[in-house]
């Protein structure tokens, strides 16, 4: 394959070649010009350029389905308690991908669920210190937060974050379970009933189900 240079180091071959000052190769060496630098300049503003390397996109392929499957054993690690093995799995997996969000989100996840809590509000600092915009990493920093027992820090963050994406439908759950730790019924209700609305109709996590109870139940109450 032809890179641009290519095309040029042709030209000028060709001019050399073409010397003799007769007429007929004067317009031979023209129309030579006019295609090689046309077929030239076609090339490098599409960016095409035949033999150029392919641009870095990131993570290749093989990289996005280690991560995947990395992330799978995590879940089932975390689903049988064993945390400690869920915390050596992704910290070896973030020190040959230590840029990926997801690893991260993960290890925050697993640290506060085996109530290391300080560790994980570390994972989260330094997550928005390169990317303050994160939705995830407010959520769960939030999360965190109520674990602690920081419920009014939490129940800020949340209201903030809810500012930030209204459609943001695990920050009105978490709200709504911050509101009912503070003793805040209806405000809680209301948010409970704000997540079951943002949420699809077909959401097959138990979350719905324990919204809709937790309504039940409020509701009861008041």
């Amino acid at each position: 394959m032809w890179r641009l240079k290519d095309f040029y180091s042709c030209l000028a071959a060709k001019i050399s070649r073409d010397t003799i000052p007769v007429p007929g190769k004067r317009v031979t060496i023209l129309l030579s010009l006019v295609l090689l630098l046309g077929a030239g300049m076609i090339l490098k503003v599409a960016g095409k350029d035949p033999g150029a390397e392919p641009p870095n996109t990131g993570l290749n392929v093989s990289s996005s389905v280690e991560i995947k499957e990395v992330l799978r054993q995590n879940s089932l690690l975390q689903r049988s308690g064993r945390f400690n093995d869920s915390m050596t799995l992704l910290r070896e997996a973030l020190r040959k991908y230590p840029d990926d969000l997801d690893l991260s989100l993960s290890l925050g996840i697993t640290l506060r669920k085996a109530r290391l809590s300080a560790q994980a509000e570390e994972i989260y600092s330094i997550l928005l210190k390169k990317n303050s915009s994160c939705l995830e990493c407010l959520n769960n920093q939030a999360v965190n937060w109520l674990q602690t027992g920081e419920v009014e820090r939490a129940i800020a963050g949340l209201l903030s974050l809810q500012m930030r994406a209204p459609q943001f439908a695990d920050a009105a759950l978490n709200l709504a379970v911050a509101y009912e730790k503070a003793g805040q019924s209806r405000l809680a209700l209301d948010s409970y009933q704000k997540y079951l609305k943002l949420i699809s109709v077909n959401d097959s996590r138990s979350e719905p189900a324990l919204a809709r109870e937790r309504i039940r139940r409020l509701e009861e109450g008041l």
